[in-house]
């Protein structure tokens, strides 16, 4: 029967792994939605309300998809719906029918054509190519979808590299601390008054 010597450690404390690494990707997280959030809310209000099928569009777009949308159209009496453009919209407040504050309103010239009000209009099936083609050009100014964004992303790369700048080193010196007991600088000198006489 075979014997085992030693003891059989269950948990290794402190961990060995590099946790100032790992700590800096965690605090990475919560700084990229920040930094992308903060764009988002600087984006127009159609850019805004159209950034999910954008990235849904995009994405569809590779594979030659038709998926479902549901774009904003503008609407008011006697007037046959249309597609609502940026010029549609001024800032101000619009209470839609199920309660919810939007901080925009239709535009004078949206208005004095006849329109009174905006709703997304009932999914429809329509080709993923074609309409990020649209997004792109009539909603987001000719950015693709990692242009709109782009200066978000690259700000949180900057951020990252520079906090990995100073965790990385500090994981190699804990890892050496942990693998050699100390600091590799020589003995650890103390003041005679430190001594105990024999």
């Amino acid at each position: 029967m075979a014997s085992q010597w030693g003891r059989k450690e269950t948990v290794i404390w402190p961990p060995q792994v590099p946790v100032y690494t790992i700590g800096t990707m965690i605090l990475s997280v919560p700084i990229v939605m920040c930094l992308l959030l903060g764009m988002y809310f600087t984006k127009p209000f159609l850019a805004r309300e159209y950034t999910g099928d954008f990235l849904k569009s995009a994405a569809g777009a590779q594979f030659k998809m038709h998926s479902s949308f549901r774009l904003i159209f503008l609407q008011g009496g006697k007037k046959a719906p249309r597609v609502a453009q940026h010029q549609d919209f001024v800032p101000g407040s619009t209470i839609l029918p199920n309660g919810k504050e939007l901080n925009v309103q239709l535009s004078p010239a949206a208005t004095a054509e006849g329109y009174t009000t905006f709703v997304r209009a009932p999914e429809r099936k329509m080709s993923d190519d074609a309409l990020y083609g649209w997004f792109k050009a009539a909603i987001f100014g000719g950015d693709d979808v990692l242009s709109a964004y782009g200066l978000a992303v690259g700000e949180a790369a900057m951020v990252v590299i520079f906090l990995l700048c100073f965790a990385v080193p500090l994981d190699f010196k804990r890892g050496k601390k942990m693998k050699y007991g100390r600091l590799l600088r020589g003995p650890v000198m103390s003041a005679p008054s430190n001594s105990t006489p024999f």
